[in-house]
């Protein structure tokens, strides 16, 4: 076991790389605000489930977005979906597309 208690700041700086393996299970409480901040390409492998739990709302903003999936997309809403475009909506489909 290791156990490390801070009374006010801490500050951990690494000139070259830094790697954390853990075996088991991972917890982070933050009181307040967590900032990460990359400085090129930030990238997340998920072998099981991805579960986002947000109360209040999600602001993402980037400058070209692209989703994409392999197998299945799904978009469900218990009220209503809104999709916006200054200029073109564009939807492609090898079958029948229903819009209701």
């Amino acid at each position: 076991n290791m156990t490390t208690s801070v009374g006010a700041n801490s500050n951990l700086s690494v000139i070259g790389n830094s790697i954390e393996s853990i075996n088991q299970n991972k917890t982070t409480t933050v009181g307040l605000l967590n900032n990460l901040s990359v400085g090129t390409n930030y990238m997340v492998n998920v072998i099981g489930n991805f579960i986002e739990y947000i109360k209040g709302n999600l602001q993402s903003h980037a400058v070209e977005g692209r989703e994409s999936s392999t197998k299945e997309m799904k978009v469900n809403s218990e009220t209503h979906v809104t999709v916006n475009a200054s200029t073109t909506i564009k939807r492609n489909s090898g079958e029948i597309t229903n819009d209701f």
